[in-house]
């Protein structure tokens, strides 16, 4: 596997998960209108584009309503619910 990124140290293939930059389709207006591209708000970031609710449905219409959580936003939480007896 030459020419691919390594993960440190451990000669095991890898790849970044967020790429560095956000792809053209991101502006496209065709998919911001019909909301395959969301913008939504961040506490940190500001606007920031997110993958939006492909699927339309009449009765039950989905949307992107809150950004992803920040590192440790949660984390509280769900380990008091996971500790509790």
């Amino acid at each position: 596997m030459t020419g691919r990124p390594r993960h440190r140290g451990s000669g095991q293939a890898a790849h970044p998960m967020v790429p560095s930059r956000p792809s053209p389709a991101v502006h496209h207006p065709q998919l911001r209108h019909r909301g395959v591209i969301a913008e939504v708000e961040h506490p940190s970031l500001g606007s920031v584009p997110l993958p939006g609710v492909t699927v339309k449905l009449s009765r039950t219409p989905g949307s992107v309503r809150l950004p992803p959580p920040r590192l440790g936003e949660h984390t509280a939480e769900v380990l008091a619910e996971w500790l509790q007896d």
